[in-house]
């Protein structure tokens, strides 16, 4: 018999009319951690030799910044469920230069978060990723750019998923997130005064980055519970 409170294919008490409390788990980062990003300067590109361009140096950076262990191992078929949360603070320069005409009018971050999971003795996979990105273009005239901008927003994901196998293991989840700086120059000249993106850095116009007030907890909820038995996956 399957009714609302119990899944195809277990065999369950048919006298039910609520369903019993769920095992649930609940575990929180005792040590979160922030990072803060090295960020190199443009070199500077002489338009009128588009072909002298000094040879660039490239920085990718991975910092860990919280992770929990889901003991799950004496649930049935376990829901677990991943919070993450944290403070994106960047510092942004938007005074124009001689060198880069027009670096005053644009600035962009970006930065890739990453959920990994790893059960007992088993490979560390990826989970999911998600990307934060922020581009503004301040072409209101230089008189109204200030020279610089303090920038603090929230950055928030969630993750759920059910673990495959019935017997369940001792899961640990962790978040990284990464981003490439370079010294790539940020423009190059296609016309006397036309100049399209160059640099592939995730930082343009970004004096500093940092990603603090991390914190991540995780919840596994028991999925059957008046299952007598539960088939092998």
């Amino acid at each position: 018999m399957t009714d609302k409170f119990h899944k195809k294919g277990c065999s369950c008490r048919k006298d039910t009319k609520h369903p019993n409390p769920k095992k649930i788990i609940f575990e929180c980062d005792s040590a979160p951690q922030e990072a803060v990003f090295e960020i190199l300067e443009p070199v500077q590109v002489s338009f009128s030799d588009p072909t002298d361009v000094p040879e660039s140096q490239r920085i990718v950076e991975n910092f860990p910044l919280g992770n929990v262990l889901i003991d799950a191992r004496r649930l049935v078929r376990p829901f677990v469920f991943i919070e993450f949360s944290s403070q994106i603070f960047f510092n942004v320069q938007t005074e124009p230069t001689v060198d880069l005409p027009q670096a005053a009018g644009l600035f962009r971050i970006r930065l890739k978060f990453i959920l990994t999971r790893k059960c007992d003795n088993g490979p560390e996979e990826t989970v999911r990723t998600w990307e934060y990105e922020k581009s503004f273009r301040l072409l209101d005239g230089i008189s109204n750019i200030v020279n610089e901008r303090t920038i603090s927003v929230p950055f928030s994901v969630v993750h759920c998923e059910s673990l495959i196998r019935c017997d369940c293991d001792c899961c640990e989840y962790a978040v990284t997130v990464t981003a490439t700086s370079t010294s790539e120059p940020l423009f190059e000249q296609v016309a006397d005064d036309e100049f399209n993106l160059f640099t592939t850095s995730d930082f343009i116009n970004v004096e500093e980055a940092r990603v603090t007030k991390a914190s991540m907890s995780g919840f596994a909820l028991q999925e059957c519970t008046d299952c007598c038995t539960v088939k092998k996956c």
